[in-house]
């Protein structure tokens, strides 16, 4: 999709209309001209004020450590959205802090996909540690997040303790999908890590 700065200045002013009647938003692989991500900071301020949207992606994007703050920053407001896809992105270390405080200010969201991105243990790290305090959340996808990364099966694994902990008095269940495409589920205080996750496209 060809999706210059213009074309998201409008969309972000009417994602904050009241009578808007949109449940899912699907930006997957826009054509973004610039590479300052400035043109997505309109976008995340009408998904902060949009009340109506359950499920948000946008894979494919080239969104980066900027992107990533603008998007976090605004979603932290928002009450309403379910299901958050950022897969395929180019989201560094970095990006690990704006996820944390997401998942720490916001209590709507279930799922998080956040594959195929640059996060490695750092980023991973302040996931985690957000996650702990956060039982809400249903699923997590953070596979192929950096393979050659000795530490990053640590970290996933304290994440998964950490998750089996709070989930463990709770009838509902948790996914994780791990950096080598392991699911990990997680439900009434029992593991199970034989499922295969399929790719993320």
């Amino acid at each position: 999709m060809d999706l210059g700065h213009k074309t998201l200045t409008m969309l972000g002013i009417s994602l904050k209309n009241e009578n808007l009647n949109l449940s899912r938003l699907n930006l997957d692989r826009p054509i973004l001209f610039s590479c300052q991500e400035e043109s997505i900071e309109h976008l995340a301020m009408g998904m902060r004020f949009n009340r109506s949207i359950r499920a948000f992606s946008m894979r494919n994007a080239g969104l980066r450590d900027r992107g990533c703050y603008l998007l976090c920053d605004n979603l932290c407001l928002n009450s309403t959205l379910q299901e958050l896809d950022l897969a395929s992105n180019r989201l560094p270390e970095d990006a690990g802090m704006s996820l944390c405080k997401l998942l720490s200010d916001n209590s709507s969201i279930q799922r998080l996909n956040l594959a195929n991105n640059e996060l490695h243990d750092r980023g991973c790290e302040h996931i985690s540690v957000a996650l702990g305090d956060y039982p809400n959340i249903m699923h997590l996808d953070l596979a192929h997040n950096g393979k050659d990364s000795p530490k990053f099966s640590i970290v996933t694994e304290a994440l998964i303790q950490t998750s089996l902990q709070k989930q463990a008095s709770s009838s509902s269940a948790l996914t994780v999908a791990s950096p080598r495409r392991r699911r990990v589920s997680v439900s009434q205080g029992s593991i199970d890590a034989n499922a295969s996750a399929s790719p993320a496209r």
